[in-house]
């Protein structure tokens, strides 16, 4: 039993570390995407705001 208990603590760490180098690289993706104005969610953003402000 107290193995069983060390082995799904050991297999828990593993996925942080999975999920923190994950993390990583998707905010560096972004960032990079933010860098290079290649960042698909905020362009049509921008342009909904500018037909918004077009119509006041």
């Amino acid at each position: 039993m107290q193995f069983k208990i060390m082995m799904m603590q050991i297999q828990i760490k593993l996925l942080d570390v999975f999920y923190l180098q994950e993390s990583k690289k998707l905010k560096n993706y972004f960032l990079e995407k933010i860098e290079s104005n290649e960042y698909p969610i905020i362009a049509p953003h921008k342009k909904g705001l500018d037909c918004f402000q077009n119509k006041k």
